[in-house]
């Protein structure tokens, strides 16, 4: 296949148009909730798959809103040998080249880290707001099973950047777990903590991509009272594995 032609993934549910770019930056596929969200992305020269005529495909219960995304791609998994999911706040920085696609298809399964302070767990059932309180608890119950341990930080998949090759069966697996365990809040990142089954370590040096970092270094997390740059101690650790060569961000 052409290396070059590799298939970018995108999904869209709900209200949030303002994210889209007003034309396919790649060779592009959105997979899409709503006959109305279809209409508008086909009228900006997207590549559509309707999922599903609800706009909100499984986000009509907010604690259940990524299975939307699994779904996604569960389903590119067997449409596509090769794909490269990418959220809508990932941005290229610099032009992809040889040495990009040399390097990724060298690969199977990529997704980047991130971190969360350990203080964060301290925030169960201490958020004023119903909503936030709720997805903060049981966000906070899975994040206890399904993270790696790093000093005083949690570490996770980040879903901003999926890449599969050659994986047909990994999108059918991963809803299995995700469904076996009940997953909820963040499930497409719990999801790929179990399925990896392996020590922090272990995956960088599998699953880490060369090219984006799940966070920025300068990314500011703020949380109620809970506010730092968490990402740098994560990438110390990740740079003394592997080198990192950015071709994305994500916001």
């Amino acid at each position: 296949m052409d290396t070059r032609n590799i298939k970018i993934i995108r999904v869209l549910w709900g209200d949030f148009k303002d994210e889209i770019p007003n034309k396919p930056l790649f060779n592009e596929i959105v997979y899409v909730y709503g006959e109305s969200n279809r209409e508008y992305l086909q009228k900006l020269g997207y590549e559509t798959y309707l999922m599903n005529s609800n706009p909100l495909g499984h986000g009509d219960n907010e604690l259940n809103k990524f299975y939307n995304k699994l779904e996604a791609i569960e389903l590119a998994c067997s449409h596509f040998t090769t794909f490269l999911f990418l959220d809508w706040d990932v941005e290229l920085v610099k032009a992809l080249d040889d040495n990009f696609f040399k390097y990724i298809m060298s690969k199977k399964v990529l997704m980047p880290t991130y971190s969360y302070p350990k203080e964060y767990l301290k925030l169960h059932d201490k958020l004023l707001d119903n909503n936030a309180r709720l997805w903060t608890n049981s966000q906070i119950t899975f994040m206890k099973k399904y993270g790696w341990n790093l000093e005083d930080q949690i570490i996770l998949p980040n879903a901003g950047f999926i890449f599969v090759n050659d994986m047909p069966e990994l999108g059918s697996s991963l809803m299995k777990i995700a469904k076996e365990n009940k997953l909820l809040t963040n499930i497409e990142e719990f999801v790929f903590y179990i399925w990896s089954n392996c020590t922090l370590n272990q995956y960088i040096q599998e699953h880490e991509p060369f090219c984006i970092f799940g966070r920025p270094t300068n990314h500011m997390f703020k949380v109620d009272q809970i506010e730092g740059f968490f990402e740098k101690n994560l990438h110390e650790y990740i740079n003394k594995s592997i080198e990192k060569n950015i071709y994305f961000n994500h916001n």
